[in-house]
């Protein structure tokens, strides 16, 4: 209210005199920072309010969730291209902030085993260098590309 009646003294003024009269000027430009500083304010907690909807909403037994994929692949193994989770020496206490990962996978026939690995990427280089296996696209969508090969020669974890 003060900012808008001293809007129209501040024209009258500039009208009469030719000048902007100081105090008035110093007065509107913090009025119009708290101004903007406030409505920032209120953008940041209303994006966060968003951003915690969506955290608790999208939560299966305490696990944020994404939706079901189904993959096949016609070689040994589906390998996803490369992720970068971070860097190995995690900060004390960041894991109780970011959480924990799970993931789930199951066979279309009971009777063959589901192994699931995360390795660094030399390491599934070198353990899927002759097998035959799929390449899954970034997206989750399907498969991207098949490599060549026959199956595992080892059993894994006893490489």
């Amino acid at each position: 209210m003060a900012f808008a009646a001293l809007t129209v003294v501040d024209f009258v003024a500039i009208l009469f005199t030719g000048r902007y009269p100081r105090a008035i000027f110093t007065f509107n430009v913090g009025v119009l920072r708290w101004t903007w500083r406030g409505l920032a304010s209120l953008g940041l907690i209303a994006v966060g309010g968003v951003g915690l909807a969506l955290d608790q909403t999208a939560r299966h037994d305490g696990y944020l969730t994404t939706s079901t994929r189904t993959l096949q692949t016609s070689g040994y193994a589906l390998v996803s291209e490369k992720a970068d989770l971070g860097p190995a020496d995690v900060g004390a206490g960041l894991p109780d902030v970011l959480g924990t990962v799970r993931v789930r996978a199951a066979s279309n026939d009971p009777a063959k085993p589901v192994f699931i690995g995360i390795a660094r990427t030399a390491d599934v280089t070198a353990y899927l260098d002759e097998v035959a296996y799929g390449v899954m696209r970034p997206d989750g969508s399907g498969i991207s590309r098949d490599h060549a090969g026959g199956p595992l020669s080892t059993t894994p974890g006893r490489g």
